[in-house]
């Protein structure tokens, strides 16, 4: 049997709290509705809260099992042949290189990495590119102190389907000794 109670404040009979329901019960509120909580007040959670976000889903972390070549005054594909940790199975692809936004999640980005900067390579450029020709996100020095690890991060705007892909590009050629790129999706 449903019913129906409208009021327009509910208080205590004595005490300071109102419990609702009974264990395991379920309030819900449909869709449009609002609900407001004052700035100051306190929402305590003890229990599982759900519905508030995505996690950070879908997230990626690749590495490379091999070097990959510095591009001498060209940019040269990272190989990123081992998947660390992914939350969509397959959206980081090992043959390509490349991190693939799964159907329905397309939103803002942090990506980043690691880049072993040997000081052969002089003045570089790291590029991480969307899409074959889309934004190019790129983080760019001249080596002053010898050999580096940089770790440059950007925030970017995918849709489902846009991809990641990562070039590097050096004053001469030689090899990288050991990349690591990472990723999740904000909101």
């Amino acid at each position: 049997m449903a019913s129906e109670i409208k009021a327009n404040k509910l208080s205590p009979a004595t005490g300071t709290d109102v419990t609702l329901g009974d264990s395991s019960d379920t309030f819900t509120a449909p869709s449009g509705v609002t609900i407001a909580i004052a700035s100051g007040a306190t929402i305590t959670n003890s229990g599982t809260a759900t519905g508030f976000g995505d996690a950070n889903t879908p997230y990626f972390h690749a590495t490379t099992t091999a070097d990959s070549a510095w591009g001498a005054a060209s940019y040269t594909t990272v190989v990123l042949n081992s998947v660390v940790a992914e939350s969509n199975t397959g959206s980081f692809d090992t043959s390509t290189y490349r991190f693939t936004v799964p159907a329905g999640e397309g939103g803002t980005y942090f990506t980043g990495g690691e880049f072993y900067v040997p000081s052969a390579v002089g003045a570089y450029y790291i590029l991480c590119k969307q899409n074959a020709s889309g934004t190019e996100l790129n983080y760019s020095a001249n080596l002053t102190n010898g050999t580096q690890n940089i770790q440059p991060a950007w925030i970017i705007v995918l849709a489902a389907g846009d991809y990641l892909e990562w070039s590097l590009y050096g004053g001469s050629g030689t090899t990288n000794g050991g990349t690591t790129v990472w990723g999740w999706k904000l909101w």
